[in-house]
């Protein structure tokens, strides 16, 4: 029936009409003909309204009803309604006490309230109404009656209820979904990424942005045009859906599998005006799948064609049958049928099948439904009748589902084993008798699936033994239940020893931020989902050994979700926490190094000034032979070693590249190891191999680290011992972190002393660490710098009290030894003659070169930087006043340097001759000056003797010494 609600026009006409039949009566009986027609129009009115109204006592028993009301309330006659009690009225409203109150505020005010309730119809069924109670009153204001309207909103209650359904299970699927969400604004080109769709790929939500662009970009190439041609179709309306497995680049560069599927929303013209769609994480199943690909393919047709037979029948005869027997008295039915021999058969004939699928007509051997009713007799079996006998006694019992294991014959025979589920389906809550269905499985099938489970279990193991990580299951209890090899070697223990057993004490896992034990197995027992293990987790293995691990820990549960273990992958990840600490030390010492290779090059450029000047006042006839020469002198030697203190800072500073030849490590090492135990009570016991390669090596720099590492040797033993130093030839594959694949040679230094804490252990190589009262803290940094500005390696291994181990990786070379050059004997710089042109940015450097370059018999000018220093050489030039040499800073900040300047020089004059000087090592020029076109070079502090010796080789030509 529809609902109908009265409209406040038709309350007002109402009203209207009934204050007419009021003033009629005041009139008296000359409008009594007026009056009665009236009042027949108003009767005609109420019976005639579509909806339902209704006149009623304040207590809420009707007094008059329209036929409306009457259909709407399901009873047969107006009478039906008039009869009741105020009570019984109101007893028809499920929510009665909303509806007194309304009744009672619509008696007390001139307002027409509404409420809505359930009213339980006289045929018994529940309809939803909407009821809207006004009074009418005479015309001295005295309540006559309540007037009601009521129109049936079930309807509409049912939308509500079904919209409101439906979007709580959008809510939860959408909650309880592991899918991302995305949407795509065809029309403004925005688009949108849950935070889910960027937790797939590893990324936070702040980590990647919401543009398109930049999740196309991270689609394999080779996916890219089957997700375009996908979409294409879908928008093209050949597809109902976009649906497509592809790539994506997660955060760590790998590729993920994803499943995205969407659908278009279009306008009234066509246009597709947005794309919502989801991803969801199939990279698990895609890998599962690679590597059950073989198994797959092995079972791929038992499982496609064993599913599950399914045969339908309408059961109501059955239904009938069981009334019949209790309409009859019996109370037991087991004994009935042990007592009615034959009715099996008389239960089975009147039950008719109404369908079967293509699995149950394979398994009885039929080509169709109808093959199968006439051999029905045949097929059923004697355990195959006791099965339907048992399902008549739990329906008797009031059980609308019994499995069974059965035996039937095929329409060939065959007689098959099968495990039969009979059940009746509830529909809205009822059964549903006409759509009982039998589903039966061949038992045979489901053991051969069951020893396909047992080899796929086995397969399973054999990967797990097979897996570098290590595996561990636990019971709620925290004791082992399983553990693969690696696992085993980790703890120290065979498989056997550990189950049963705790796993915190076979597990020990320490927490190295707090180092404090780390209750693995509780953490992830008191979880719901899989957990990462905190970072700087350590293992003390039952060895000794402290390995440094991460991992991932998972809770199991059962069929119901009740936890029953956990289980943890561990992987030893030692060697690459070594190597990023490895890395973060070098950081260190790049930062460092930045720092020191400045203050050297400033420190080098004042030592150039105070040694010039020292050596210019020891030069001084008036000087020479006073007590203040001695004075002199020996501030002379305390500048030389401020200028190898700064050579040590410049090794692993930027500075300190080394000036590389061909040469035989063996003499090497021998010289720098004796050099450094002069005085020492330690001695050295070498191991040289006798096919050693040669190394390109800076021979200064390599007899320095050898020095500073026996050195180091010889203060870890102060009360002596033997220093064992051997040589080898090494070949490095490409599998080794530190070091490119190539030839080297391993320099080991081993001793016996009193070794280094751990905690000290990672610290050893950074500048000015030292445990050591009198110790600088540079020897050890200086070590490392210098191996590895020459492509090596330099490890450490040591243990508290036992010695330390120092291993060093030097590239080995393919050319002949450099032949060695004879050390020229010192003399005192003779004069010289020629013309000098000397650049440096730094005045006192400058004027403190004027005088000695005086001194040695040369015409100098100087510059301050590059610039002028070519403008000088050019005017020079033109005036046929030509430089013998030049002498040039290579270091000029805020100007040009010596090496541009060196350039245009060169392109200005290819015959210049010039000399390179710095106090600050860091640029190749100074390592190969030859290369940038200098003759020469002079290392700032220089001494008058450097400057001679450059010069005098420059100007050899011109000069012969």
């Amino acid at each position: 029936m529809p609902a109908f609600i009265i409209s406040p026009y038709w309350l007002l006409l109402l009203a209207g009409a009934a204050g007419s039949v009021w003033l009629v009566r005041r009139q008296g009986r000359r409008h009594a003909v007026e009056v009665e027609r009236l009042r027949a129009q108003q009767r005609a009115f109420f019976d005639r309204m579509p909806g339902g109204l209704y006149e009623a006592q304040p207590d809420g028993g009707f007094v008059r009803v329209n036929p409306a009301l009457v259909r709407l309330l399901g009873a047969e006659q107006a009478e039906e309604l008039l009869r009741l009690s105020a009570g019984e009225a109101e007893a028809m409203y499920l929510d009665a006490e909303n509806r007194r109150r309304v009744f009672a505020r619509a008696g007390r005010t001139e307002e027409a309230p509404e409420f809505e309730s359930r009213v339980r119809r006289c045929d018994g069924a529940v309809i939803w109404v909407r009821e809207s109670v006004r009074a009418v009153r005479d015309d001295r204001g005295r309540l006559v009656c309540l007037q009601g309207f009521v129109a049936d909103i079930t309807t509409g209650k049912r939308t509500e209820r079904a919209l409101s359904e439906s979007e709580d299970r959008w809510r939860l699927a959408v909650q309880g979904s592991a899918a991302g969400m995305w949407e795509n604004n065809q029309l403004t080109g925005e688009t949108f990424y849950s935070d889910r769709c960027k937790e797939i790929l590893g990324f936070a939500p702040h980590e990647l942005s919401n543009n398109r662009a930049d999740w196309v970009a991270r689609i394999h190439p080779d996916d890219v045009k089957h997700g375009i041609r996908a979409m294409q179709d879908h928008l093209a309306g050949r597809r109902p859906y976009y649906e497509i497995e592809h790539r994506f680049r997660s955060k760590d560069g790998t590729y993920k599998w994803i499943l995205s599927r969407g659908r278009a929303l279009f306008d009234e013209q066509g246009r597709a005006t947005r794309i919502v769609g989801t991803h969801i994480d199939i990279h698990e199943r895609r890998q599962a799948e690679e590597r059950l690909r073989a198994s797959e393919a092995r079972y791929r047709m038992l499982f496609e064609h064993s599913p599950v037979a399914v045969v339908e029948f309408d059961f109501e005869s059955g239904r009938r049958w069981l009334e019949a027997r209790r309409a009859e008295g019996v109370t037991d039915l087991r004994a009935y049928f042990s007592t009615h021999a034959g009715c099996e058969m008389e239960i089975l004939e009147p039950v008719k099948l109404t369908g079967v699928n293509s699995a149950a007509m394979q398994l009885m051997g039929a080509a169709s439904l109808a093959d199968i009713v006439a051999a029905l007799p045949r097929l059923m079996t004697g355990e195959a009748l006791q099965a339907r006998v048992e399902f008549y006694l739990g329906l008797w019992e009031g059980r609308r589902l019994s499995e069974r294991e059965v035996t039937v014959q095929a329409l060939d025979g065959s007689l098959r084993r099968l495990l039969t589920r009979w059940w009746i389906p509830m529909v809205d809550g009822r059964p549903n008798y006409a759509q009982a269905q039998i589903a039966m499985l061949d038992l045979t099938q489901m053991k051969s699936a069951e020893l396909a489970l047992a080899q796929e279990r086995e397969r399973l193991r054999v990967t797990l033994e097979a897996m570098a990580e290590g595996v561990v299951a636990v019971d709620t209890d925290g004791r082992v239940r399983f553990v693969n090899h690696a696992a085993c070697a980790l703890m120290g223990c065979r498989d056997h020893e550990a189950a049963g057993r705790a796993a915190a004490q076979l597990l020990p896992l320490v927490d190295g931020s707090t180092d404090k034990p780390f209750d693995w197995t509780g953490e992830i027992l008191n979880r719901t989902r899989a957990v990462e293990l905190p970072p700087r987790i350590w293992l003390h293995c039952g060895d000794g050994r402290r390995l440094t691990v991460d991992g991932r820990g998972a809770p199991m549960h059962d069929a119901h979700g009740r936890t029953v273990g956990a289980v943890l992958v561990l992987r030893d990840v030692s060697a690459r926490v070594q190597l990023e600490e490895e890395l973060q030390r070098a950081a260190r010492l790049e930062s460092v190094g930045l720092l020191a290779g400045g203050i050297v090059h400033d420190f080098n450029n004042i030592l150039a000034v105070v040694m010039g000047n020292l050596t210019l006042s020891t030069m001084d006839e008036a000087v020479q032979g006073s007590r203040a020469a001695i004075w002199l002198r020996e501030a002379e030697q305390a500048t030389l070693r401020a200028r190898d203190l700064t050579q040590q800072l410049l090794t692993f500073a930027k500075g300190g590249e080394p000036v590389r030849s061909t040469v035989q490590l063996t003499e090497l090492v021998q010289e720098a190891a004796r050099f450094a135990l002069h005085g020492a009570s330690a001695r050295c016991e070498f191991e040289l191999a006798n096919d050693l390669r040669p190394a390109r090596v800076d021979p200064g720099q390599i007899g320095q680290v050898v020095q500073n590492l026996v050195l180091n040797a010889v203060q870890a033993m102060p009360g002596g011992g033997i220093i064992r130093i051997a040589l080898s030839n090494e070949e490095v594959t490409a599998s080794d972190p530190n070091l490119a694949a190539g030839h080297y040679l391993r320099l080991v230094i081993r001793d016996r002393g009193q070794g280094i804490d751990p905690e000290n252990l990672p610290r050893i190589f950074e500048p000015y660490f030292t445990t050591r009262p009198q110790g600088f803290g540079l020897g050890l940094a200086t070590a490392y710098s210098i191996v590895k500005k020459h492509g090596g390696h330099i490890g450490v291994e040591s243990e508290s009290g036992r010695g330390t181990r120092f291993d060093l990786w030097l590239p080995a070379s393919d050319e002949p030894v450099a032949t060695p050059q004879p050390v020229p004997t010192a003399t005192e710089p003779a004069k010289l003659r020629g013309r000098v042109l000397f650049m440096d940015d730094d005045a006192p450097i400058r004027q403190m070169a004027l005088l000695l370059l005086a001194r040695l018999g040369v015409d100098a000018v100087t510059a301050a930087d590059g610039a002028e220093a070519v403008q000088l050489y050019e005017r020079a030039l033109a005036e046929n006043r030509r430089y013998d040499a030049v002498i040039m800073d290579l270091t000029v900040p805020g100007g040009m340097g010596g090496r541009e300047a060196m350039e245009r020089l060169r392109a200005i004059d290819p015959g210049v001759r010039a000399i390179v000087s710095s106090g600050y090592s860091s640029d190749p020029v100074m390592a190969d000056y030859r290369a940038h076109g200098f003759q020469a070079m002079v290392a700032k502090p220089y001494r008058v003797a450097d400057v001679a010796a450059a010069l005098r080789e420059v100007l050899a030509a011109e000069q012969p010494g």
